[in-house]
C-alpha cells in the first residue's frame, strides 16, 4: 500500500477522510493489499461489514485505526474470502479476539457492485437437490411478514441477505423461475440449519451460476 495511504490508515484523526480525497490519492498510486490487525473488544467489532458471496466484503462505519471505509477484506485470519457469504464471514470475525486482516481499499468497486446489485448485496444463486417443507404450526406463529419456501427438487433460489433472522437460521431468497424470474421473496433454512438437518449442506443445496432476469 502507498505510504501515504497507510499513514492515513493509521491516524485515528483522518479515519473519517472524505472517501473523494482518497481515490484521488489512488489515481496516483495504484492500491494493493496490506496486511491489518486489530484487537476486538467486548463491545464487537469496529466496523460494519457490508456484502457477501461474489460481491465481496466490504468494511463501513470503520471506528478504529488501522483500516478505511470502503476496504475489502480478502483474507480472515488466513482464510481467503472467496464467496464466503455475510453470515460466514461475521461468524469468522466474531470468533477471534484479535483479527488478522488482508484489506483492499476498493470503494469503486464497491459502489458499482451496490448499483449493479440494487441492494440485493449477498447474492448467490443456489439450485435445490432435496424437498423441503416448512412446519406449518411454527410458520403460523411467525412475528414476521415473510414466510418460509417450500423446496422441492429442481427449485431455483437467489440468496440476496444471509444475515436475515440470523438468529432463527435463515436466509432470505427470491424463487426462481426455469428463465432466471423471480417469482417469491421469502426465507429458506440457512447452511447452519441445513447442516443440522441433512448433515451437509449439499445435500440441500447446489451453488450455480445463471443469469438473473431483473423482471
Amino acid at each position: 500500500m502507498p505510504p501515504v495511504l497507510t499513514n492515513i490508515a493509521n491516524r485515528d484523526s483522518d479515519i473519517h477522510l472524505d472517501a473523494s480525497k482518497i481515490d484521488d490519492l489512488l489515481a496516483h498510486f495504484p492500491p494493493s493489499s496490506r496486511p491489518v490487525t486489530l484487537t476486538q473488544t467486548s463491545s464487537g467489532l469496529p466496523f460494519k461489514l457490508e456484502g457477501g458471496n461474489a460481491v465481496g466484503l466490504f468494511v463501513m462505519d470503520v471506528q478504529c485505526s488501522g483500516i478505511l471505509p470502503g476496504d475489502q477484506i480478502i483474507q480472515i485470519n488466513g482464510e481467503s474470502t472467496a464467496n464466503m457469504t455475510y453470515e460466514e464471514a461475521i461468524t469468522k470475525l466474531k470468533s477471534s479476539t484479535q483479527l488478522n486482516l488482508e484489506v483492499l481499499y476498493n470503494q469503486q468497486a464497491w459502489e458499482s457492485q451496490r448499483l449493479q446489485q440494487r441492494f440485493e448485496l449477498d447474492s448467490a444463486v443456489y439450485k435445490c437437490q432435496a424437498s423441503y417443507t416448512p412446519d406449518k404450526a411454527n410458520t403460523a406463529t411467525m412475528k414476521d411478514a415473510l414466510k418460509e419456501m417450500e423446496l422441492t427438487p429442481g427449485t431455483m433460489v437467489h440468496v440476496i441477505n444471509t444475515s436475515l433472522y440470523e438468529e432463527s437460521g435463515y436466509w432470505l431468497a427470491w424463487k426462481l423461475s426455469p428463465e432466471g424470474h423471480k417469482i417469491a421473496l421469502k426465507k429458506i433454512p440457512n447452511a447452519t440449519k441445513v447442516k443440522d438437518m441433512y448433515g451437509d449442506v449439499g445435500k440441500l443445496y447446489e451453488r450455480i451460476s445463471v443469469p438473473i432476469c431483473a423482471h
